[in-house]
């Protein structure tokens, strides 16, 4: 049971996707640390997918909407309806075209809304809600600087978190013999993985030319490839690495909601990404104790450690470079106790700064700040 401690208080949430990935993981703790708070909380996501099964565990009531593009006029007037339907005193906004079209909706219906600003986007999604939060500063900067409209606007930082103990909890009942029954993948094998949806953004294409350049330097090279989206993106990542002669050393695994379990049995995370703001896939990796190498985008330097950190927790590179990025995966295996050290600080990082528990505190306090403000004019 939950507990209705403010429920004059109705809070809807709404995401543009149906898919299970970073952003996803943190519009379900939203769900639930509001619900628990504030006891109305509703949620619109796109219809048929896992969200919106794991959605409804979550909240009261979950409405659909496909929000097909961000011109999409008639998923606009959906929410629209929607908004009018449920009549929340706050509807908190979740990945692009949510926070554009959703925000439109809300004060067509004279509602406040929250955009939650993920990257490095264009401040045509930041400029319509009333409120936002960045999930890290170097994000915040790289908005604000090409509007001053959306500079203006309250904002709050709200960076991501992980579930460290529920992440322990699910990794013990991996490991390598997992990856074996599960994949096949054989124990002495060098296991490289990224999550993420599957989308050109995400840069699978640039760790499959990596992966090609260290085949033969690395014995027993596999690279997990976890996530689903773009089926015609996926296809052409499975075509280059046939064309590559490396398709039997590439695994796609679709969706999978257990990927502590597949994370514990591999020996580096790599997130070749081209925008991201605080990536909950990394976060994951380095609780889970795993060596990250990353391109240099968004906020995943903030994740890199603090002034005590005496080296970075995630090997940082260029963006685009497939060189450095295949040399920094080269370094890692090459020198892989040093880099596994770094990892178990990092562990210690993720547990002390990114736990679900400050990050459910921080999103009660600032709804509690919007709704005292809104109650104030």
């Amino acid at each position: 049971m939950y507990r209705k401690t403010e429920t004059y208080s109705k809070i809807l949430h709404i995401i543009s996707s149906g898919t299970v990935g970073g952003a996803e993981k943190c519009f379900l703790e939203m769900l639930s640390a509001s619900r628990n708070t504030f006891g109305n909380v509703a949620a619109v996501c796109s219809a048929g997918g896992e969200l919106e099964r794991l959605a409804a565990d979550a909240c009261d009531k979950v409405y659909t909407a496909a929000m097909a593009d961000n011109a999409d006029i008639f998923s606009l007037y959906r929410l629209y309806k929607i908004i009018g339907e449920y009549k929340p005193d706050l509807c908190h906004l979740h990945m692009n075209r949510a926070t554009l079209l959703g925000a439109l909706a809300a004060r067509f219906n004279k509602v406040k809304s929250i955009g939650s600003i993920q990257g490095e986007v264009r401040p045509v999604y930041a400029y319509f809600p009333d409120y936002l939060t960045f999930c890290s500063k170097n994000v915040a900067d790289h908005v604000r600087s090409r509007s001053s409209a959306v500079a203006a606007k309250p904002s709050f930082y709200l960076y991501n978190c992980i579930d460290n103990s529920g992440l322990a909890r699910l990794a013990e009942t991996g490991g390598r013999s997992f990856l074996r029954s599960e994949f096949g993948i054989p124990e002495n094998s060098f296991v490289i993985c990224q999550v993420a949806r599957l989308h050109h953004n995400k840069g699978h294409a640039f760790l499959i030319d990596a992966l090609h350049k260290n085949i033969d330097k690395i014995p027993g090279l596999y690279c997990l490839i976890v996530g689903a989206g773009d089926k015609k993106y996926e296809e052409q990542l499975r075509t280059q690495a046939e064309s590559l002669g490396i398709s039997s050393r590439v695994i796609f695994s679709g969706l999978r909601l257990d990927v502590a379990r597949i994370i514990s049995g591999t020996d580096l995370f790599v997130l070749p990404s081209l925008q991201e703001g605080i990536p909950v896939t990394i976060m994951e990796a380095l609780s889970l104790r795993l060596p990250c190498v990353a391109f240099d985008v968004g906020g995943i330097y903030e994740l890199a450690g603090d002034k005590s950190s005496s080296e970075p927790f995630v090997t940082l590179i260029p963006p685009r470079d497939t060189e450095a990025l295949a040399a920094a995966i080269y370094g890692v295996y090459s020198n892989y106790r040093h880099y596994k050290s770094i990892a178990h600080k990092a562990g210690e990082f993720m547990i002390k700064n990114y736990d679900k528990s400050r990050y459910v505190s921080d999103i009660n306090a600032i709804y509690r700040a919007v709704m005292r403000e809104a109650a104030c004019k």
